[in-house]
């Protein structure tokens, strides 16, 4: 069988990757990743180069082989060899021989029709369009909006760190929900089905690290969202005021705060115990309640100081 050595060009800007249609031949409207043959005594990198002048009027940075498909077509064996590619500064794509182009992102990565061969690749690249990307989504409490202290400053502790920040606003809670078990069962669920709504777009596999912020309730739905995603591995979790409910479900990395006089708890070592059992570090305020506050003011700056010091250090881990 005939063996085509061809080179493809995986043009990564902006979190989204170039995807071009085919205007010719038996694959006609079918698309793929840019390039072509390489010629004898031609580099692969300087095929690729020259393929893209002449396809797209774009010159190219060609970065690292990210892999190569073997693949058999009816007629003749491909050996394709795809390489991470930006666009040189100051280029713009023309298209001479394509259809059309799109700049797709992971989420988009299969809405197109693509060529049998570029499929097996396509996971490969969904992971190089999540590299660097970071997502933080902050799980509020019942009465504990986001715009409170502890997750205000902490979603602009994750802001400063590089991650993207998606904040859930859910509404709609019962009244005197503290020590009515009925109340609590029908807020989680109020609050785990509005995040669903809200998060239902986002594709967590276009990022390489992602911040559950939690509180109270917030830290629930938080827990049992991580511990169904698909990337699990990818999730940590920041849960102020945890309830034992949360520990319910199977997550990874976390940091835990709680107050030694929290009324949404059955007494003050249920939590530590909670976080002992699961090898997960517990910050204990003491006197302070399910907001982590207590009735001295100044002693309250002082432990949001702490508090935040510690969360940024658990953030900032890699």
């Amino acid at each position: 069988m005939t063996v085509k050595h061809v080179v493809a060009a995986v043009i990564i800007e902006d979190g989204k990757v170039l995807a071009t249609q085919r205007g010719y031949g038996e694959y006609k409207d079918f698309w793929e990743f840019p390039g072509g043959k390489v010629e004898p005594g031609e580099t692969e990198e300087a095929a690729l180069v020259r393929e893209l002048e002449e396809e797209m009027a774009c010159r190219i940075e060609v970065q690292e082989s990210i892999g190569r498909i073997e693949y058999d077509y009816p007629a003749f064996h491909l050996s394709m060899n795809c390489f991470r590619c930006t666009l040189a500064r100051e280029t713009t794509v023309k298209l001479l021989e394509h259809e059309a182009a799109k700049w797709l992102s992971p989420a988009e990565l299969y809405e197109v029709n693509w060529l049998p061969a570029d499929i097996s690749i396509l996971e490969t690249v969904k992971k190089c369009l999540a590299e660097g990307r970071k997502l933080a989504v902050v799980f509020p409490g019942i009465g504990y909006t986001v715009d409170k202290p502890l997750l205000h400053y902490s979603r602009r502790i994750a802001a400063g760190r590089g991650y993207e920040i998606k904040l859930l606003p859910y509404k709609g809670f019962p009244k005197k929900v503290i020590g009515d078990r009925d109340k609590m069962t029908e807020s989680y669920r109020i609050a785990l089905q509005q995040a669903g709504e809200m998060l239902a777009g986002t594709d967590f596999s276009a990022y390489e690290e992602i911040l559950f912020i939690g509180k109270s309730v917030g830290t629930i739905v938080a827990a049992e969202l991580a511990a169904e995603s698909a990337v699990k591995d990818r999730i940590r979790l920041l849960l102020f005021t945890p309830l034992a409910k949360t520990f319910s479900f199977s997550f990874g990395d976390a940091a835990v705060f709680t107050g030694s006089a929290d009324p949404w708890v059955r007494d003050a070592e249920e939590i530590p115990r909670l976080c002992r059992e699961r090898g997960i570090p517990c910050f204990v305020i003491e006197d302070a309640n399910h907001s982590l506050e207590t009735k001295d003011i100044q002693k309250d700056l002082v432990n949001l100081q702490a508090i935040l010091r510690e969360a940024e250090q658990f953030v900032s881990r890699t």
